[in-house]
């Protein structure tokens, strides 16, 4: 009985252990599905991802054995009102049965065949060694990118960042930004747009990302140290986008501190989840968008992000122009013309595709939205945007803005000046902030308005030298 377990065990063990290997499970039924179709042994029904969709939308109740088993679905397009019921979603520890299986399997493999030749290798050794080997070198089980981003960002974030170092650890290895010693060639360009088409098939949203820690240990408005933060944070923002929505005209939705723009992301699904054929407008505010929205304006006289277009850098005079801005207003005055034009390209090329990326999702999942995309260095470049089109934002939204960057750079205040050039162009639009309470350690919502109303705080305000505007902060503590 006992060699019969241990028979058991080893063959479970190999075979799990040569799963390392295989691919992934939605990509293996793909090609079966195929094989069959061709071999005339699957009956011919249309069986769309849209169709599963809406089926899914009506009848949310589903079995927990068949959601546990949604390793094998396709991500959702949605064009009815959706509903997230994904097992993996809820409960992202599921996510990592499938690397403690093979992890356990190597182990257990590697002991059994070291058994037969255990006067050279203990045994024990061996398959500690495959636990090792499993632990570094096995990836964690992919979560559903759409049903994670509704139920628990937290772990879609986690995995996104976990891509991005295999991606990180790419371009190191290729050299792509060693700027000493490799001028950045159409190669190069070429090079780092197929590694991060590679990347985009594990991840196709790698490169956002969002702030988890400050320089001292966890930031405490990130979802690891208190998920109900940002969670309530997104409810206020989504009812406030839903109400706009309510409208025929786009809604004007302006990220404030945008970052890693991860947030803003979650803020738009969740809203769009409930809307799939809503109409938004998106404009992102960062200082890290400084250099590629100037980029835009000066190559293509615009910041809006196009999904499949990339920013040209083959005009001379453009890059002269950029050239001298870099030197003149960048810092970039003791910098060599050859390394200034890697830094920019390099530059620019990362943010772009981190917005394409998030375009790209967007208009896929929700194909019946109407959807745009601009960047800004800085709130007073987006102003200026609305002279000339004349739409002002209708809601306004910024999380984390007291870190020591943003202290410096005085978002705060940039944020509130935005806020109020907004509120007397558009007085019904929204603004909610994410902010601290050092005092407590705990987190609040702050809006801002031009009026007093109910348990509204009177605060004093200098946009500028000499000139006071008063404003009245509502704040509610997130307990």
């Amino acid at each position: 009985m006992k060699k019969k377990i241990l028979s058991l065990l080893f063959i479970t063990g190999l075979l799990s252990a040569c799963q390392m290997q295989a691919m992934d499970y939605s990509d293996y039924l793909k090609k079966i599905t195929v094989i069959a179709n061709q071999q005339n042994l699957l009956p011919n029904t249309k069986n769309t991802l849209e169709s599963k969709t809406s089926a899914t939308a009506n009848n949310p109740q589903q079995s927990p054995f068949k959601k546990f088993f949604e390793f094998f679905n396709d991500e959702p397009i949605i064009t009815t009102p959706y509903q997230a019921t994904s097992l993996r979603a809820q409960y992202p520890i599921l996510n990592s049965f499938d690397k403690v299986v093979k992890t356990t399997g190597l182990g257990l493999s590697l002991y059994f065949l070291s058994s037969y030749c255990k006067d050279y290798i203990d045994p024990s050794w061996a398959g500690i060694l495959g636990l090792i080997l499993g632990y570094r070198y096995i990836e964690p089980k992919r979560p559903p990118l759409t049903d994670s981003l509704l139920l628990h960002p937290e772990s879609a974030l986690t995995y996104g960042y976990h891509i991005n170092d295999q991606f990180g650890d790419a371009v190191e290895k290729k050299g792509i930004n060693d700027f000493k010693n490799k001028p950045f060639t159409q190669k190069a360009l070429q090079e780092t747009n197929a590694l991060i088409s590679t990347f985009e098939k594990k991840w196709p949203l790698f490169l956002l990302g969002e702030c988890t820690a400050e320089g001292w240990g966890p930031c405490i408005l990130s979802r690891s140290y208190q998920p109900k933060n940002r969670d309530t944070f997104e409810q206020e923002v989504v009812s406030s986008l839903l109400q706009k929505m309510s409208n025929t005209k786009p809604v004007e939705y302006v990220g404030f501190a945008t970052g890693g723009m991860f947030q803003d992301l979650v803020i738009l699904v969740k809203a769009l989840a409930q809307k799939p054929n809503g109409k938004i407008n998106i404009h992102l505010i960062d200082k890290k968008f400084t250099g590629f929205a100037y980029s835009k304006m000066v190559i293509e006289q615009s910041t809006e992000i196009h999904e499949h277009k990339s920013i040209d850098f083959s005009s001379p005079t453009n890059m002269d122009t950029l050239k001298n801005y870099a030197k003149t207003h960048w810092g970039a005055k003791n910098e060599t013309d050859s390394n200034i034009e890697k830094l920019l390209k390099m530059e620019c090329i990362g943010q772009e595709k981190k917005c394409q990326q998030m375009l790209s999702y967007l208009k896929k999942t929700f194909p019946h939205a109407q959807l745009s995309l601009s960047v800004y260095g800085s709130a007073q470049d987006y102003c200026m945007a609305t002279k000339k089109t004349q739409t002002y934002a209708d809601v306004i939204s910024a999380a984390d803005m007291e870190d020591e960057i943003s202290l410096v750079q005085q978002s705060n205040v940039h944020y509130a000046a935005l806020c109020t050039k907004m509120l007397k162009k558009n007085p019904t639009a929204d603004n909610i902030w994410l902010a601290k309470n050092p005092q407590k350690g705990t987190a609040k919502i702050l809006k801002i308005s031009l009026s007093k109303t109910q348990n509204s705080i009177e605060e004093k305000f200098e946009p500028k030298k000499n000139k006071e505007i008063t404003l009245y902060l509502t704040q509610k503590e997130i307990e």
